[in-house]
């Protein structure tokens, strides 16, 4: 029986964990402190334009420029089981590599290049254990007192300790060509390489405290590995030497994630199974971006990002319903400001709204998302004429709380967010 209730439980796991959260991928939104600097990043010229606005480097100076970054960030997560009265926290951690921007501008034409990171980048800590693993834990030892294979009629009788963390990680790059056709109008083309390699790890173990003997261990140790290809396109319109209008749209092909269990740590057989594949894909987007001089010392940006979840399909659940539709169009707005305070150096302040595209009825606390206000600030440093500095920060802000009600596998539950805090550091170099 308590092989049974195993079996039950860890296929609404798998299906919960699994399936769910990883059919889609939302291309990286922040590739270069100069974001973090303003949060409107769309319509740029500058180094970064090599990611945010490929179009946008034929505006740039004749030359070559690189630009080195790197980019973290930290957030906390705490899911409340109601049923339970307990409380689960997660820390969101993103790691450190490094992006690199090049332009190569020369007359008419610009050769554009990025390598970093193309999607996720953080790791996930549960550190006081995952909710999903606890739930199976408490049903396993109700089904060992009632088979009567546990030594004990009392539950208190037995600790269930779980632990959970895994990463999401794209890496990859660009390359492409820009053309100005005329003093007004730009164009380019670029070809996105990605290589994903998620992993997760995870573990339930179940003692009978008098005895201190340990009844049930279950381990879980998988990597999800695939490639695919980006399309990205590009057209800027320049009505005057003030104004730039910036459009770029992204499309992807689909990503095959193939997995690979350590260690034959498969959670018995139930979680994962070694070389089974999942298909994923990168979400369309079309990027419009704004940016006016509008006096000598200050610049304004209006920044809009559009993830089309219509034109997806991510295949259907186990009840017959594209994943695809668990989400709507997902946006993001942002408007920024930059001062240049002196010749060398420029300041630059903003705020963005990222709008949640999964739908109410979908969240679980193995797959949610809230809303966020952002605030932005950074300062941009020209040391001389080769040899400049970008540093930038944002706070993010949830807008609102996901309130899960009871369902046949789990109780109400609520999940609320800390601020999520991005810094990034980086240097360019034109030569």
């Amino acid at each position: 029986m308590k092989q049974k209730a195993l079996q039950i439980i860890f296929s609404v796991l798998f299906i919960s964990v699994s399936h769910l959260g990883w059919a889609q991928v939302e291309p990286n939104r922040a590739y270069s402190p100069s974001y973090l600097k303003t949060g409107s990043r769309n319509a740029t010229i500058a180094p970064s334009s090599a990611f945010f606005n490929p179009a946008g480097a034929v505006w740039w100076k004749d030359g070559h420029t690189i630009e080195l970054s790197v980019l973290t960030l930290f957030n906390r997560q705490e899911v409340t089981d109601f049923r339970l009265n307990q409380s689960y926290s997660s820390e969101i951690v993103g790691i450190p590599v490094p992006a690199i921007n090049y332009i190569y501008k020369k007359n008419n034409w610009a050769i554009v290049g990025t390598l970093g990171i193309t999607n996720g980048g953080g790791t996930g800590d549960f550190e006081d254990g995952f909710i999903g693993l606890d739930f199976l834990g408490r049903s396993i030892v109700q089904q060992g007192i009632a088979s009567g294979m546990f030594p004990s009629d009392n539950p208190s009788d037995y600790s269930i300790r779980n632990s959970f963390n895994g990463a999401f990680i794209g890496l990859g790059g660009t390359a492409g060509v820009a053309y100005k056709f005329n003093d007004w109008l730009s164009a380019s083309a670029s070809l996105q390489v990605s290589f994903q390699n998620n992993f997760t790890e995870g573990e339930l173990v179940i003692t009978h405290t008098p005895s201190g003997e340990e009844l049930s261990r279950t381990e879980v140790d998988f990597n999800e590995r695939g490639n695919n290809l980006g399309f990205i396109f590009g057209l800027n319109i320049k009505p005057n030497e003030k104004l730039l209008i910036a459009n770029t749209f992204r499309i992807f092909t689909e990503l095959e994630l193939e997995a690979e269990v350590n260690d034959g740590k498969d959670g018995n057989g139930l979680f994962v199974q070694d070389g089974q594949t999942q298909l994923a894909t990168y979400v369309p987007t079309y990027q419009f971006g704004l940016s006016y001089l509008f006096h000598p010392k200050w610049r304004a940006e209006v920044n809009m990002t559009v993830f089309w979840y219509d034109l997806l399909d991510l295949g259907s659940d186990e009840n017959g319903i594209n994943r695809a539709d668990y989400y709507n169009n997902d946006f993001d707005f942002g408007i920024g400001v930059e001062y240049q305070v002196t010749e060398k150096l420029n300041l630059g302040a903003g705020f963005s709204y990222q709008t949640t595209g999964l739908k109410d009825e979908f969240q679980s606390e193995n797959l949610f998302e809230t809303s966020t206000a952002n605030v932005h600030l950074g300062a941009t440093y020209q040391f001389n004429e080769r040899w400049g500095g970008n540093f930038g920060m944002q706070a993010g802000f949830s807008t609102d709380e996901v309130d899960i009600p009871a369902s046949e596998f789990g109780s109400r539950q609520q999940i609320t967010r800390d601020p999520l805090y991005f810094i990034g550091i980086g240097a360019f170099h034109t030569f």
